[in-house]
């Protein structure tokens, strides 16, 4: 069985409600491609509409795992601290 799950958060973005910085969409890319590589998830994109930065992932342990939730907060966790750190608007 396949699931997909989306989780969004607005953290923070460049130039009022713009987008991500590029450093904080790295830092998203490369925790789950080592989600990948641990067999955690099969695949994600990362996404955002403005300042809402979505991650879209495929796994197979179900809806609601909190696992793959916990990868997710953590990582918007890590992008708040980028955030703040790169003074943008709204930061977390």
């Amino acid at each position: 069985m396949l699931t997909i799950s989306a989780v969004k958060a607005d953290i923070g973005s460049i130039g009022g409600h713009t987008c991500p910085s590029a450093r904080m969409v790295e830092v998203v890319t490369a925790a789950l491609r080592d989600a990948v590589k641990q067999r955690l998830l099969c695949d994600f994109a990362v996404n955002y509409t403005g300042d809402d930065l979505c991650l879209l992932m495929t796994h197979r342990h179900g809806s609601g795992n909190a696992e793959v939730h916990n990868l997710a907060w953590d990582v918007f966790k890590r992008c708040t601290e980028i955030a703040r750190g790169e003074g943008l608007y709204a930061a977390g």
